[in-house]
Parts: structure tokens; sequence; C-alpha cells
């Protein structure tokens, strides 16, 4: 806080600009007449410089002027007499005192990624590209018609970086060298851009979202190891050891009462390998050449066989339910990287430099090895080709804007 009288000597020797009287530094001025105040001093809208009367009736104001004009405008914050009580201060709001910028005009710039969103800002068509730059577009119109300015917006192809040893391209170049006021498309701050920069709303946080057309479970899993838990698959290993130690009791037993030829082809051999081979028939529904004679073995066998078709009847509607179901494995970012599944990132600039810059032992790697080591095939997708891409293949996208989440699966 500085105080000053308007007519000390050194009150002129002082180089005013605009940096010596900004926010937050204020001037508490005090002056005979304030009428008399017509030094041209920069005191732009977000100064705050008071001027005190010192005559009756004494009068606290404070002046500041737009920039196409060469008058002063006042606000008044309070008046009192002498010998009488001050009347209740008024706070300056900018929004509120200062509102009215005389049809000044504002330069701004904006980015447009797809060449014709400029043909298409206010007729609702192609919503879902350049979403965020409509929706500024809109609110900037809004602002300039409660200031009472001229907006005069030019359009660039990308928020801009900053090469080294030189300034920034573009939107965020423009705000540097000050060609533009103010921002015509939001956009993320990095530490080097609050230099010239700065925001005009609270910031937002802000996140990426992964979408894609869940993948059939027979990409991701081993089904054939799923239809059955541990337990079944022993359960029916002891069940064919069973049979088959039973089957070889019961042929042995038959062809020591039944005294068959030696030659004969029509029964079964009691030999562990020709037993073994029976069992193998049953189990992969072949069929059997040789049946036992005995009633014993007929009814072994028939128990074999029926056992055999209830496990293979199981095992085949259950592959077949698992060939139509999708998987719901991939839940986290550790399971993505350990897939197969292929990656593609919004093609936007910004997209491309935040997912770069990612920090994390998992993040760093889904991107090395999700992005960079793909030389040979497309990871930067527009919206409508990503979406075509994640229903007909096995591709996981993730895209900037929400209204891809909401919009296309429901159209699909």
């Amino acid at each position: 806080m500085f105080i000053m009288d308007f007519d000390c000597y050194n009150f002129t020797q002082i180089e005013w600009n605009h940096e010596l009287l900004q926010f937050p530094r204020r001037w508490f001025i005090f002056i005979n007449n304030i009428l008399t105040f017509t030094k041209n001093l920069p005191i732009w809208i977000n100064s705050r410089v008071y001027l005190l009367q010192k005559q009756p009736p004494h009068i606290l104001t404070s002046p500041y002027i737009v920039l196409n004009t060469t008058y002063y405008q006042y606000n008044k914050i309070s008046e009192w007499m002498k010998d009488s009580y001050m009347l209740p201060m008024a706070d300056i709001l900018d929004y509120e005192h200062r509102s009215n910028q005389h049809g000044l005009t504002i330069n701004s710039t904006g980015v447009v990624v797809y060449p014709r969103t400029t043909d298409h800002l206010l007729d609702w068509r192609y919503l879902d590209e350049d979403a965020i730059t409509k929706h500024n577009y809109l609110l900037l119109h809004h602002l300039m018609d409660i200031l009472n300015t001229r907006l005069n917006i030019s359009w660039a192809p990308s928020w801009g970086t900053k090469p080294p040893n030189s300034t920034y391209t573009y939107m965020m170049g423009d705000l540097e060298k000050s060609i533009s006021d103010i921002a015509g498309t939001i956009g993320f701050m990095t530490n080097d851009r609050f230099v010239f920069a700065d925001y005009v709303a609270n910031p937002i946080p802000t996140l990426g979202k992964f979408i894609l057309k869940a993948p059939p479970l027979s990409a991701v899993n081993n089904i054939l190891t799923m239809p059955f838990d541990f337990n079944v698959w022993v359960s029916f290993a002891v069940l064919t050891v069973l049979i088959v130690g039973l089957m070889l009791v019961t042929v042995k037993w038959e062809w020591h009462c039944f005294k068959f030829n030696q030659k004969s082809a029509e029964h079964l051999r009691p030999q562990p390998l020709e037993i073994i081979q029976f069992q193998i028939g049953v189990v992969c529904q072949q069929g059997i050449e040789k049946e036992p004679f005995s009633l014993s073995g007929k009814i072994i066998t028939f128990s074999a066989l029926l056992s055999s078709l209830f496990f293979y009847t199981s095992y085949s509607s259950c592959i077949v339910a698992l060939l139509q179901s999708s998987s719901t494995s991939i839940t986290t970012l550790d399971d993505l990287l350990n897939t197969n599944i292929k990656l593609g990132v919004h093609n936007l600039p910004y997209a491309k430099f935040f997912f770069s810059r990612q920090r994390g032992e998992v993040k760093e790697a889904i991107y090395k090895q999700k992005l960079l080591l793909q030389i040979n095939q497309r990871i930067y997708f527009r919206l409508k080709s990503a979406w075509r891409e994640c229903v007909q293949s096995f591709s996981l996208f993730m895209p900037r804007s929400t209204r891809f989440i909401n919009k296309y699966p429901k159209h699909s």
C-alpha cells in the first residue's frame, strides 16, 4: 500500500507505468479536488488507485480508464462531511462495477484441430469435432456481451509447444507475445506457462478414460480348462483309472472261466494296453469294437459310456457358452499392460503431449510397449475411425471427449 499527495513535487517525478499501478499494489492519493485529477496515468481495470478529496465533502473514489477511451471512469466508494458520519463503503468488483468496456476490441486465439470447425461453430453440426472450442466460443460471446466488447478471434491448429531457446507457438505463443488477450480454447497449464498466462476461472481436474469392446473370453484366457474346476478333472481321471482296473479284472476272469480261443478277435483280451485303448475310445466318444462277454463286463462298459457321455456333453456345452462370452478381466492398468489388445489414443496434440509424460512404472510401460514399439501400426485415431476399430477388432481407445463415450456406443 502506498500513500501520496497529488500536490507533492515527487508525484510528478515518478515514471508511472502499468506494472507500478496494477493489482495487488494499492495507492491512496490525497487531492484537493477530484475534478483536477487530469494526469494521464495507466490506471487500467485491474488497478486499485483511490483518490481522497481533502476539501469537504470528503469523497473516496477509484478512477480507471478503458484502453480505447481517454477519460477516466470513477467508482464512488464513500463520502462524508466534516463532523458527520461516513457513508458505508462499497467494495470494487471488476465484473460488477467495471464491466462496461465501451466497445473495446478483445483479441483471442482458439484451437481448431478439424478444419471445417470454423464453418460450424454455431449450427450444432459435428459436435464431436473440437467440442471444447465450440463450447468456449459460445462462452466468449456471452462474455463479450456482458463486458460490452467486440471479439476478434483467430484460429490456430494447436495449443503450441516451446522449442528450445525460443517462445511458444500457436495459441500459447499469441498469449506470450501479447497478441491475444484471452485464450479461445481451454488448455492444460504447465509450470512454464504460468510466466505469461493465468486462469480466468477456477481450474478443474481432468482425466482420461479407456474404452474398449469387451474381448471374447477366448482372446484373454485358455477356455479349454475353464468348464470344470480342478476337482472335477481329478474325479474324472480317478473314474477312468477305476474303470480300466475293473475292466481288466473282469476280462481276465472271462478268459479264465470261458476258455476263449486265443485266435478269437471278438472278445477283449486281458491285456492292459488293449483295455486302455478300449477306455480311450469310450472317453473320446469313438465307440468300441469289442465288448466284454459277461454281464458284469457289460455293466462296466455301459457305466463307462454313460459317464463319458455326460462329461463330454457338459464340457461341450460349457465351451460353446464360453466362446460366446466376453471377458471382464481388464479392470486395471496392469491388466491392460499384460494383454495383447491394441491401444489407440485420440489424435489431439495435447493428448500426445501429456500421454508421453505420464509417470509411474505401469504407465510408462504402457506408453513404451503399447505405443512407441508399435512402429508399423496406427496408434492415433480420429473419433469415428477409432470407434470402427474398437467394434471390428480387439482394440482399446482413450478419447478426450466424454461425448464419445456417451454417443457412439448408443448408436451402434
